[in-house]
Formats: structure tokens, sequence, C-alpha cells
């Protein structure tokens, strides 16, 4: 799939997509404003995302990150073509492969930048009120400083449950918000983690990074 947007009058929403296998992703050009969210751009034989002209994609901000994922992209990740600087926050990406004036904010530093600037002590004691099962845990300032940079939350039920054993897909996970580390190696395609999977994005991620492994071809930790 390859998205062209060169007459773009609003905000259009661009979200939840794979691009793969292009010659590019998305080229934007003219007064193009899409709104790209939690994509999963890679394997183009040129690159993922050109912006030319008056183009002005929005790749995020502090309060809404736009977790897109780049990866294994010929010549660029992110080429910005114009003399504006474009803003990144929250995107997986080769910095490398970023081309032009472009400013990089990770995942990783936008939630301890919320957590400082919109997090009170008060507000948090109120937010960890609502799991019981805290009082007098010893792991309860730990998880507070989790929960302050919104990395970890309850359980579907409602509970926290901070004995029960953590899952390689749970870390995983956590390892993909909290460092959002840069690929240092090809994750491999394991064969008991389907493409639909919930953690299969982090898995691939924290695998990249070095994070996680897998025993022979599997991942044997769902």
């Amino acid at each position: 799939m390859c998205t062209d947007y060169p007459l773009a009058r609003n905000a259009p929403r661009i979200a939840n997509n794979k691009l793969s296998e292009n010659r590019t992703a998305i080229a934007l050009s003219r007064n193009a404003q899409p709104v790209l969210r939690r994509n999963l751009i890679v394997k183009n034989t040129q690159g993922g995302l050109f912006v030319n002209g008056n183009a002005i994609p929005d790749l995020g901000n502090t309060g809404d990150p736009a977790d897109n994922i780049f990866r294994d992209n010929s010549e660029f990740d992110l080429y910005n073509a114009t003399t504006q600087k474009l803003v990144s926050v929250g995107n997986q990406l080769n910095p490398s492969l970023v081309k032009g004036l472009v400013e990089l904010i990770p995942a990783s530093l936008v939630a301890v930048s919320n957590s400082f600037s919109n997090t009170s002590t008060e507000f948090l004691s109120q937010k960890l009120s609502a799991f019981p099962e805290l009082d007098e845990h010893w792991a309860k300032p730990f998880i507070q400083a989790l929960v302050s940079m919104d990395l970890t939350h309850a359980f579907v039920d409602g509970r926290y449950q901070p004995d029960k054993p953590m899952t390689r897909a749970q870390y995983a996970a956590l390892v993909a918000i909290a460092f959002n580390p840069f690929p240092k190696i090809s994750a491999p395609d394991f064969t008991d983690v389907p493409k639909d999977f919930w953690a299969y994005s982090a898995i691939q991620i924290a695998a990249s990074g070095g994070f996680v492994g897998g025993f022979s071809d599997v991942y044997d930790g769902l």
C-alpha cells in the first residue's frame, strides 16, 4: 500500500495501517497535513515517509505521541525535503535514516516529562488507591513510579495483581514503551508469535533492541 497526499485541505487521519514493500510508503506534497498514528512502515524499497512542498504531517505531540514504527526501509525512514522543521514525538525510527530538518523526541522522554509536569503525589495516591492489594506491599513505591510515567496499568478485571508472574510478552511491552530501544539487529519472525497477537509489535521492538531473544525459532513466553 502506497499513499500519496498532494491536495489534502484538512487533516485526514492515517492510523493502524501496515505500509510495506512499496517504493515510498507515504509521499506528501503541497499543503497536505495528515495525522499519522500507530502505523507500521517497513521494508519499503526507497523509504517510509517523504515530505515535500508545504506539507506538514502531524507526527505526534507530548500529549498524543504518534507511535508509528519505521523499520528496514532502504534509503530513509523519514525524509523532510521542506525548509520547515518537523517534530517527531514517540515514533520508532532509525536516526541515521532521518533526512532534513527533523526534531526527534522519543516516547520515553515524553512519559517522563509528563509525569513531572502533570502528576502530583496526591494524584498518584488517588490513582493507586483503586488497588487495595498494593497497601503495605513492598513494591508499591516502584509501581507508583511506573504509574506516574503511564508505563503500567491494571488488568482488565480492575486489579493490579502485584505478585502475578510477568510473561515475556508483558516484559517486551514494558521495554518497548519505557525505553523505545534503538534497533540493533533484525528481529526474527518468531513462529509462535502471530502478527495479530497483541504484543507482536512490542516483541519485535524489544528483540531488535537486544532486550529479548527466542528459543531456537520460537519466543516461548506469551
